[in-house]
């Protein structure tokens, strides 16, 4: 009996010792992998988010090519901060050869990239260039063409005579205000514009109160322009229900219920961003210009393009609005 006691204690021993070289071994080359790995981090990396998943596509892409490794990350709701501070936390840990990210509207955030910094690992920027001394170098849709164009279109159609309601998300989002300066620096050249903003955040609601409103107002607006999704389908909702299709209706981005939107001429164009050409070029930047990047900051801006009844269907168009990407 105490002989197989023995044996019993010498067989656990050497399996606990077996186990503790294989899981040395496994943390010592996974983190010399990661030295090796690109981090990318979405704002969201929902299934759900035909945009970010186009994004992603663009990234994968070019890292494939490049034959390095990635990581892909990002919080399932893009209101999620938490869950984007904890993938730059593991970034600094890990210290990956570069990070990618698509940060959120947070200070949080930005005192994360500016460790990331500091620690010597290369960054960039994508969406929208950071407001912030010796901000990492981005590439980014090019916000201020995409509100000219809107502009110009409001201009256009209303015969240069455009009395313009502006729906934003937030009054602190810089891609809003980006996109705004554009609507404002084309309407402010035409002699009998008239804007006015308005704010409702995420909520398809507010959206449909604030156009409900609008369309009791005298003088009426000619033309709507909105932000988002969310803006959109609200204001939609409420031009339908008041059989408005006298008004200039102009949208952001390609989401599934602007598309049919646009099919069925609700709205009469939208401005679309290039999201896989963003996820690319930001990969791209951060392997081809790493050494250069804590010393240099550049940006690259992908210019938009417009959408409207009439043009959805050009091929060039149909893969801007139904891109193809793995779910």
């Amino acid at each position: 009996m105490r002989n197989q006691r023995i044996i019993w204690w010498i067989a656990i021993l050497l399996v606990a010792g077996a186990l503790y070289i294989i899981s040395y071994f496994v943390w010592f080359t996974s983190a010399h992998e990661e030295e090796g790995t690109i981090m990318i981090i979405l704002k969201s990396n929902s299934p759900q988010s035909d945009f970010w998943q186009t994004v992603r596509s663009g990234a994968e892409e070019a890292a494939k090519e490049k034959g390095v490794q990635f990581l892909v990350s990002g919080p399932l709701d893009d209101t999620d901060i938490n869950s984007q501070l904890n993938a730059l936390q593991d970034a600094l840990t890990l210290k990956p050869r570069a990070v990618v990210i698509a940060p959120l509207n947070d200070q949080r955030v930005l005192n994360g990239i500016t460790r990331l910094q500091n620690a010597h690992i290369p960054v960039v920027v994508m969406d929208t260039p950071l407001p912030v001394n010796n901000a990492p170098s981005s590439v980014s849709s090019d916000h201020v063409q995409m509100g000219m164009q809107a502009g110009r279109m409001a201009a256009y159609q209303t015969n240069s005579a455009p009395y313009v309601a502006i729906i934003g998300d937030y009054q602190s989002s810089s891609i809003f205000k980006a996109r705004e300066q554009g609507i404002k620096q084309v309407l402010g050249a035409v002699a009998n514009s008239h804007t006015t903003t308005y704010y409702s955040g995420e909520s398809e609601q507010l959206a449909y109160v604030l156009t409900t409103k609008l369309l009791d107002e005298y003088p009426r607006p000619n033309a709507l322009i909105v932000m988002n999704e969310p803006i959109a389908v609200g204001a939609a909702r409420a031009l339908k229900e008041r059989h408005m299709d006298s008004m200039m209706f102009i949208a952001f981005d390609s989401s599934f219920y602007e598309i049919e939107l646009l099919e069925e001429k609700t709205l009469d164009a939208l401005i679309v961003q290039k999201p896989f050409n963003m996820g690319y070029l930001a990969v791209q930047k951060v392997l081809t210009d790493s050494n250069s990047l804590s010393s240099q900051h550049s940006i690259t801006m992908i210019p938009s393009t417009v959408i409207t009844p009439t043009t959805m269907y050009t091929p060039e168009n149909q893969k801007l609005l139904f891109p193809f990407y793995e779910k």
